[in-house]
């Protein structure tokens, strides 16, 4: 819902336009993310918890993604998890792995149901850490582990992704 300047969706079109579509096109489950959607304040006041309540009033499953690791320091954080299904914490090191750690249970204290998972980027670390941030992810019982593909835009755009064997789904699977 961002470009890459920066400039965000009009909230309007997100809350109204866009949901009205997808909900008669059949939709059911929204994720936002891109420009961290965390930090948004768009046009009419609208905030995250704003457009994830807009979503779930209509009968939308909501999520978005996020890299904020101080989120749970957020005035309206108790109404972003309020109207969040689930949440997807970026973390593409282990040092950033044990922010999201941190973060998810400042989540689970909230007592709200939202679901946590964390995500990286497959090809950004070495092959041996990367089976080392999984092993980190595994211990700290996220609800999902997503592996993201690489990409040449955006984060990432200056970096040279790291070889992944080609049995790398296997070797996740024997540890």
């Amino acid at each position: 819902s961002s470009t890459k300047e920066g400039e965000h969706a009009d909230a309007y079109f997100l809350n109204y336009s866009l949901s009205n579509y997808l909900s008669q096109v059949g939709v059911f489950n929204v994720c936002f993310g891109g420009g961290e959607p965390t930090l948004y304040k768009g046009n009419y006041t609208s905030t995250l918890a704003t457009i994830l309540q807009s979503y779930k009033d209509r009968g939308f499953v909501t999520s978005f993604t996020t890299k904020n690791y101080n989120m749970h320091k957020l005035s309206n954080f108790s109404k972003i998890i309020e109207h969040a299904d689930a949440i997807a914490i970026s973390a593409n090191t282990l040092e950033e792995l044990a922010k999201a750690h941190e973060l998810k249970k400042h989540i689970s204290e909230s007592g709200q149901r939202c679901s946590v998972y964390v995500q990286t980027i497959l090809e950004l670390l070495p092959w041996e850490e990367t089976l080392q941030w999984f092993e980190e992810a595994r211990k700290h019982h996220f609800q999902g582990i997503t592996f993201l593909g690489y990409k040449s835009f955006g984060f990432g755009v200056n970096e040279t992704p790291n070889a992944v064997p080609d049995d790398w789904f296997q070797q996740f699977k024997k540890r």
